[in-house]
């Protein structure tokens, strides 16, 4: 049996990562509909791969996991953290 293979968002979380190096369970966090509203996409993105802990995540996918009151979406983050990988070794 293989090793399971992580990688530390910058809280310092450890996350496990697939061969491919994306997220397995992704990262749940909050987003305030008004911060989605006045993105475009790729600031959308970019926030959701902040607040994630991975600002260089790459290929963001995310789901909608539910909602809290004051307009909070709860979203569920994955991606490619290759470039984190890269720089993590540096």
């Amino acid at each position: 049996m293989s090793k399971k293979r992580t990688v530390k968002d910058r809280n310092g979380e450890e996350h496990e990562i697939d061969e491919d190096n994306f997220l397995v369970s992704g990262v749940l966090i909050k987003v305030d509909l008004c911060d989605i509203i006045n993105n475009d996409v790729e600031g959308f993105l970019d926030l959701i791969s902040e607040d994630a802990g991975f600002p260089l995540l790459m290929q963001q996918d995310y789901t909608i996991e539910g909602h809290e009151p004051e307009n909070v979406l709860l979203l569920r983050v994955k991606g490619d953290v290759s470039m984190e990988l890269e720089n993590q070794e540096d």
